[in-house]
């Protein structure tokens, strides 16, 4: 009975290492590694979610994360940066946030009507975003 214990989480030992080398192989490590923060917060972000929905906007001082007002509303959460430099995981259940994708190198776009809409979320300018799952991106602000 032991034998086979030990086999089964063998197997399963294998089976996340398995995984984990398709992924890095098939994903540039620096994709990954955003994939795998985001999921392992992610329970926490849904939480936090649905405390702010309920009207409780004081749970952002408990993590750190920001508002924007909507409609509808949208969740930043902080990663890393100083002052307005961040990065981070956003919730956006319109998917506006990839339009920030659309702002040229030299930001000479900076105040057209479709970077506007979401370059300007959060207080910050929102230079890329890449799309995660569902309503959840990774974004930076500059």
């Amino acid at each position: 009975m032991v034998f086979r214990l030990k086999r089964d989480i063998y197997r399963t030992e294998l089976s996340i290492l398995f995984i984990i080398i398709l992924i890095l192989n098939f994903t540039p490590i620096k994709r990954a590694s955003l994939y795998l923060r985001a999921y392992t917060e992610h329970f926490r972000y849904v939480e936090t979610i649905e405390e702010i929905e309920q009207g409780n906007i004081n749970v952002c001082q408990k993590i750190h994360c920001k508002i924007d007002d909507g409609p509808p509303i949208r969740v930043a959460f902080v990663w890393d940066g100083i002052v307005d430099n961040w990065s981070g995981v956003i919730y956006d259940p319109t998917g506006i946030v990839m339009n920030s994708n659309l702002l040229k190198v030299d930001f000479s776009n900076r105040n057209d009507s479709e970077y506007v809409k979401a370059g300007r979320l959060f207080g910050g300018d929102m230079t890329d975003a890449i799309h995660l799952w569902g309503d959840w991106y990774y974004c930076c602000f500059t």
